[in-house]
C-alpha cells in the first residue's frame, strides 16, 4: 500500500482550501467596506446575488449548461440589484 498518491492528493487540497479559505475572508472585508459606504438594503441584496454570479461564472469559465430556471432567477436578481442599486 503506497501513500504517495494521498500525500500529493492531500497537498493539492491543502492548498486549495488555504486560497478558498483566503478569498471567503477579503470577500468578507470587502462585504463589510460595502457596508460602510452603501445602504443595508443595497448590500444584502448584492450579497444574495452570489449564487447567480456563481452561476454565470461557471457558464462562462466551465463551458457548463444553465437551466431555464437558473437563467429566469438570473434574471431576476439582475433586475433586483438593478433596482436596489438605483433607488
Amino acid at each position: 500500500l503506497s501513500l504517495r498518491p494521498w500525500i500529493g492528493a492531500l497537498r493539492s487540497a491543502g492548498v486549495a482550501a488555504v486560497v478558498a479559505g483566503i478569498l471567503d475572508g477579503v470577500g468578507n472585508l470587502l462585504l463589510l467596506a460595502a457596508l460602510e459606504g452603501l445602504s443595508v438594503v443595497v448590500v444584502g441584496v448584492l450579497a444574495a446575488s452570489g449564487p447567480a454570479v456563481a452561476a454565470v461564472l461557471s457558464w462562462f469559465v466551465l463551458s457548463e449548461r444553465l437551466t431555464r430556471s437558473q437563467l429566469v432567477g438570473i434574471t431576476i436578481a439582475f433586475c433586483g440589484g438593478s433596482i436596489a442599486v438605483m433607488s
